[in-house]
């Protein structure tokens, strides 16, 4: 019968385990106030235009990529910027007011760098795969508000995505790995999605500040408490 209510189905142990003291800490809509709001169009985003920060760049056919600051030239007012996925002859210096350059994410979306053959170094660590999973694990056990949203976006949307990707793509090749290698893996990409799944399902607490920001492109780049 297509009017029978169909059951919810039970939460995976993985989902029922997200620490439900920082699901707490986010309950109720979360707005921006009005001050911050107003202060939106007013973010002077060139000051987060650091060494290792992650922003948008224009390339030579004007598509928005993924771009990493490699060097800083403050007497300058320059940076030197390489695009993720692309080869260092890519790599350009700009203005820290170029019109070629944004704040992360606000023009890009996914991965942004060469389609056919990715141009990366990635080599498996178990160091980093250990930092990664610590910052994953934080974030599962903290409220989201405790992050910067400077912060919080440079890491979710950007070192995370990039690790992920790189991880996923490129573990075919590592036949040395060892099982517990492969076990570490399993473990960071458990957190990943529990991390996910997490972030889901606050989403909806921060909805209205979501509509706030389609009318304010600036108000991501703010604490909205």
């Amino acid at each position: 019968d297509k009017h029978s209510r169909v059951p919810m189905q039970k939460k995976p142990d993985f989902i029922q385990s997200i620490n439900k003291k920082s699901l707490s800490a986010v309950s109720g809509d979360q707005k921006c106030d009005a001050q911050k709001i107003k202060d939106a169009p007013k973010y002077s985003y060139p000051k987060d235009f650091v060494k290792g920060a992650f922003l948008d760049a224009k390339d030579t056919v004007n598509a928005w990529c993924l771009a990493e600051i490699i060097e800083v030239y403050d007497e300058e007012d320059r940076i030197k910027i390489h695009f993720e996925g692309w080869s260092g002859k890519h790599d350009e210096v700009m203005r820290r007011t170029s019109g070629r350059i944004a704040p992360f994410r606000m023009n890009s979306r996914g991965y942004t760098g060469q389609k056919q053959c990715p141009y990366r170094t990635f080599v498996f660590k178990e160091e980093e795969l250990s930092e990664h999973q610590l910052e994953v694990d934080n974030l599962l056990e903290q409220s989201l508000l405790q992050r910067s949203a400077f912060d919080f976006n440079q890491f979710v949307r950007g070192k995370l995505f990039i690790y992920v990707d790189c991880l996923l793509t490129s573990i075919g090749s590592y036949s040395s790995l060892k099982e517990e290698n492969l076990a570490q893996i399993e473990a960071f990409i458990e957190s990943t999605v529990k991390f996910i799944a997490y972030y889901l399902e606050i989403f909806p607490q921060f909805v209205p500040a979501y509509h706030e920001a389609q009318t304010q492109p600036n108000l991501y780049l703010i604490d909205i408490k």
